[in-house]
């Protein structure tokens, strides 16, 4: 399901023109890389074998970083602008296509903190959670 979260992903306007990839994050900014694992949680599991699950993928974005504080602003509001793309497209029923099951909604988190700053870019985290259901035939 990892290139079903990567396609949904290039779908983001505010990532269409970045170098997309799985377990592989480019050395250049404005690179991307959905991790192949992901952290996996059964929501809830019903007698006839059908299930509710979260599914929590590392998508890891190289921005452009630096002395530059606008710069660096510009990617708090980038980042900020992938959160809400997220939101407003789970409200919206715009959800990924999943060959394991089907979505019920998709959200995106950041946090700062968890940036990595390297000479002249930034790797920032974002987690992508993907709720879906799964029928037992699936």
């Amino acid at each position: 399901m990892v290139f079903d979260i990567l396609n949904y992903i290039k779908n983001c306007p505010y990532l269409s023109d970045f170098n997309h990839n799985v377990d592989f994050l480019g050395k250049n900014p404005y690179s991307l890389s959905v991790s192949g694992r992901c952290k996996s949680e059964n929501v809830k599991k019903y007698t006839d074998g059908d299930m509710f699950i979260k599914d929590t993928y590392s998508v890891k974005i190289r921005l452009p970083f630096g002395m530059d504080m606008e710069r660096n602003l510009d990617n708090c509001r980038l980042l900020e602008n992938i959160r809400k793309w997220f939101s407003d497209n789970s409200a919206g029923g715009i959800l990924p296509a999943l060959s394991g099951g089907i979505a019920i909604s998709a959200t995106a988190e950041f946090s700062q903190e968890d940036a990595v700053f390297l000479a002249d870019t930034a790797v920032y985290t974002v987690r992508v959670a993907v709720l879906y259901y799964k029928t037992k035939s699936l």
